[in-house]
């Protein structure tokens, strides 16, 4: 609640600040399910995993038979990643954008490996808190 009321505050001081022309812009963007090719110790990523990691028995586990299927078919490589990652790049910095967001909201990320991924090909210097 206290971040919410500062964070509000904050927002109205820089929108109505006085003899100021510039503002800051704020852009969230759903990556949609931005995995990493590396299974995360504790964690259920096995259907964003390729193949090659042999992952049936873990998939087979999953009591959504959607889910499975989505497991079973899904042969998540680091080439996906990358494909991903170019997206990304693309909906940031082309278009009718002329610069990135001064601040950034990356929603459906798995870790913070992913997310420093999308700092590498953008040229964001800090785009995660690992917090």
């Amino acid at each position: 609640m206290k971040l919410t009321l500062v964070l509000t505050l904050l927002f109205f001081h820089v929108a109505f600040a006085k003899g100021t022309s510039t503002g800051i812009e704020i852009m969230t963007y759903n990556v949609e399910n931005l995995f990493d090719a590396v299974h995360d110790k504790g964690k259920n990523d096995w259907t964003y995993l390729p193949f090659s990691k042999q992952k049936s028995r873990e998939c087979q586990k999953v009591k959504s038979k959607y889910r499975r299927n989505e497991c079973f078919e899904t042969d998540w490589t680091e080439k996906k990643v990358e494909l991903k990652l170019k997206q990304i790049r693309k909906v940031l910095l082309e278009g009718e954008r002329k610069s990135l967001p001064q601040i950034l909201g990356l929603i459906e990320v798995e870790n913070p490996t992913s997310c420093f991924k999308v700092g590498k090909v953008t040229w964001l210097r800090k785009i995660c808190d690992d917090q």
